[in-house]
């Protein structure tokens, strides 16, 4: 697509150079493009605005709707029916899987060919595990069930973008590939559509995800990997249970728990390059029995980015998915 305008605040083209020289990606605040088109230039791109215009609140609507319902990874029944009618009404056929959430539909462009291109377009469905309190009008009905990372604003903005392709479905000299991708936020969400072929006959596909710091009309462009690699992590420590008073008839999980999650911080700072970006995080803790009994077990689970396929392969936790630790007692050390 040609734009009638593009305007580039804090790097130009020669910087971009210079960035890719160094290997090194524009952030955030090194590229804004802002995207406009001219109210009075005629032609196929002020039709496009127009035609964006027309559905803007049925695009609010529709994100509105799915904010008021999450459904969590694995669970977007709900979803998957409410996605499949919006694009029965736009005359497209979706397509379900019979033992897994998500649907896809494909526009047949009015000039394409048995030899035109094939694109995909990519939006994610699920939720995650937070409780909303933002008292707006359409928060979300499921409680513990929150639209918190911006999937509610992804259907809705791919729904729009279906709409106007539809419009210009005549005028399309190759085929769109429709897909809404289910469970996300498992980080494997979308292995099962590539093992069931979806991606088989696509020339490309294409994912946007919205930024909280980047305000609209603006859109980000980075040269090399955007978004990071996901792996999961699961650390199983187990100790010796003994009584708050004599700690030293046991082997307290809590406390090796900690020093775990401390060390963990030094894969950062002390085994990794600092140009490579990673970042290593625990998010869940659960153990103990009582405020003054020595817990004997404490898992803790968490999730590695990166955008080095290397770094992926090097990290330890990233390989293995689950690890036990066994603690002994102090007394069986000596024997």
């Amino acid at each position: 697509m040609d734009f009638d305008q593009v305007a580039v605040n804090g790097v130009n083209s020669n910087n971009m150079s210079a960035y890719a020289d160094q290997n090194h990606a524009p952030s955030l605040t090194d590229v804004r493009l802002e995207i406009s088109y001219p109210l009075r230039q005629k032609g196929k791109h002020h039709e496009l605005r127009d035609i964006a215009e027309q559905n803007e609140n049925w695009i609010i609507e529709q994100r509105r709707y799915f904010h008021a319902h999450p459904e969590l990874s694995f669970e977007e029944k709900n979803t998957t029916h409410e996605i499949g009618k919006c694009l029965e009404e736009m005359g497209l056929t979706p397509h379900y899987y019979p033992d897994y959430n998500g649907l896809w539909a494909i526009i047949k462009g009015g000039k394409s060919t048995p030899g035109s291109k094939t694109v995909a377009l990519r939006a994610d469905i699920d939720a995650l595990p937070v409780e909303e309190h933002t008292g707006l009008t359409f928060c979300s009905q499921n409680p513990g069930v929150m639209h918190a990372c911006g999937h509610d604003c992804h259907i809705a903005m791919l729904l729009g973008g279906i709409r106007m392709l539809m419009a210009k479905k005549e005028d399309l000299k190759g085929n769109v590939k429709i897909i809404f991708q289910a469970a996300e936020e498992s980080c494997h969400g979308a292995q099962y559509y590539v093992e069931h072929g979806f991606l088989d006959d696509v020339d490309a596909i294409y994912g946007t995800h919205i930024w909280g710091e980047l305000d609209a009309p603006y859109m980000n462009f980075e040269t090399g990997p955007r978004m990071a690699s996901c792996d999961n992590f699961r650390i199983e420590v187990e100790g010796v249970s003994s009584h708050g008073s004599t700690p030293h008839q046991g082997v307290d999980a809590i406390l090796t728990a900690a020093y775990i999650i401390t060390e963990i911080q030094a894969i950062v700072s002390r085994m990794n390059n600092p140009l490579n970006p990673l970042v290593v995080t625990v998010g869940k803790i659960e153990g103990g029995q009582r405020f003054n009994i020595l817990a004997d077990k404490v898992v803790l689970e968490g999730t590695t980015r990166t955008h080095s396929p290397e770094m992926r392969k090097k990290q330890s936790l990233c390989s293995a998915e689950s690890l036990k630790i066994q603690l002994i007692p102090w007394e069986q050390r000596l024997l």
